[in-house]
């Protein structure tokens, strides 16, 4: 069951991020559209960091009792917070400078767009953390009626969407919504404000530097295309990009569903050394999302001209030479976030970050030598090149890590500690999952 609203938050999720594509790729121009994705990429990234920082913890304070856990959460709360204002001031930074530049990339509702995003993730992991899928869920379904009701009143009168109004509504959506939940939930909960109440819980952020580098990693595999098909080729070749990812996106949604009820439970089995049902659960893992990506994207290839009239008023259907790219970097996408979370599940923060870091590295040094005279539809070959190194890597060492705990466990007790020296406690990391 918990699998299933699991699902269903995903399913919504994925629905939200695709109408609002949609009604800018449909409706607006490309360049407009383009610039739009820009954003929502520097979102995603923004997101991923809040999730090293605080997110990815809210989950390990379930084994906590009742009243360490409400301060915990006051804590976490603080962070988010000076989070959400420092990245407030960084994109206003960064807008002033594309306005001063004349970039064709500048928009004024960024400014609010990212930290209204960021306060949504929170909300949605907090709901994850107090095992409550249900509000998530609740979360996702109205914030996507707020948008098409916000949409809808927009295009009844005739306003197109530009990059400004798309990533206000947007925004308002992400913002209004989740400030409602979480005051409610939290019954105005307030954060810690002086330095002695904090200070004690300062050791939770412990392993953020590990999985701060290798979520930041995974998020420069992923999204580095947006910025380098944005910087050499423009905006109507991003739109062209992210137009075509979107129709693939949904195959996203089986992962993430599995990532998200999976990682405690291949905790607990690593830890009670049942590794016949970890491969079990492993195996799963892999094989329902493959599945399921790959039908999805063969039924995409195969309709894409009537889907392309449907979705976009066929204004990209010469552009269906990259789905099957797009499918391709899905599939890779979902294998890698099995192994990413079963490393996890291990505690195998410092291995997890350097496979993130040499898929990193493999994607920028691909793209860079595509960008020089490739066609801009040939930079996903750089993420996809990155994610195979990612995948290759996650293999081998779950292979070898499997072999030598077997041989471990044969001739002494079992470890307490995680890979990085710390403590084998209740507490579960989680890797920053977000909705693509």
């Amino acid at each position: 069951m918990r699998f299933l609203i699991s699902l269903s938050d995903q399913i919504l999720g994925a629905l939200l991020t695709f109408i609002v594509n949609l009604w800018m790729a449909r409706e607006g121009g490309p360049d407009a559209y383009g610039v739009y994705a820009l954003w929502l990429a520097v979102a995603w990234i923004s997101g991923a960091a809040q999730s090293t920082l605080v997110t990815s913890h809210l989950a390990g304070l379930n084994a906590s009792d009742q009243e360490e856990r409400e301060t915990a959460e006051r804590f976490f709360l603080t962070i988010h917070i000076l989070f959400v204002f420092a990245a407030a001031a960084i994109t206003a930074g960064a807008s002033a400078i594309l306005l001063h530049r004349n970039s064709p990339f500048h928009a004024s509702s960024a400014v609010f767009f990212v930290p209204f995003f960021l306060i949504y993730q929170y909300t949605r992991a907090l709901f994850f953390a107090h095992h409550r899928p249900d509000c998530a869920t609740a979360l996702t379904a109205s914030t996507l009626f707020l948008f098409i009701g916000m949409a809808s009143v927009c295009s009844f009168y005739g306003y197109a969407p530009t990059p400004d109004i798309g990533l206000a509504l947007a925004g308002t959506s992400y913002g209004i919504v989740a400030l409602i939940w979480l005051v409610g939930f939290t019954k105005g909960r307030r954060p810690l404000v002086q330095w002695q109440a904090i200070r004690p819980h300062l050791h939770y952020l412990r392993s953020s530097g590990w999985i701060l580098l290798g979520a930041g990693s995974s998020e420069l595999t992923n999204r580095l295309f947006s910025f380098v098909t944005a910087g050499r080729y423009g905006a109507n070749s991003l739109a062209m990009l992210s137009a075509t990812q979107v129709a693939i996106r949904p195959a996203w949604m089986l992962s993430a569903a599995w990532s998200s009820v999976s990682q405690p439970q291949l905790a607990r089995l690593w830890r009670d050394h049942n590794h016949r049902r970890f491969l079990a659960v492993l195996g799963a893992g892999l094989l329902f999302p493959l599945l399921g990506s790959l039908l999805w994207t063969g039924g995409v290839e195969l309709g894409w001209p009537e889907i392309s009239r449907l979705l976009y008023k066929g204004r990209y259907e010469r552009n269906g030479h990259l789905i099957l790219l797009w499918g391709c970097n899905v599939v890779l996408g979902g294998l890698s976030a099995v192994g990413g979370t079963a490393m996890l599940a291990m505690k195998r923060y410092r291995s997890l970050a350097i496979t993130d870091v040499l898929a990193a590295l493999t994607t920028c040094a691909c793209m860079a030598a595509l960008s020089r005279n490739a066609d801009y539809s040939l930079i996903i070959v750089g993420t996809l090149a990155g994610q195979a190194v990612q995948c290759l890597s996650m293999a081998l060492y779950l292979k070898g890590a499997l072999h030598d705990t077997s041989h471990a466990e044969q001739a002494s007790p079992p470890s307490s500690t995680s890979e990085n020296g710390a403590p084998q406690s209740g507490r579960i990391s989680v890797r920053p999952t977000t909705q693509r």
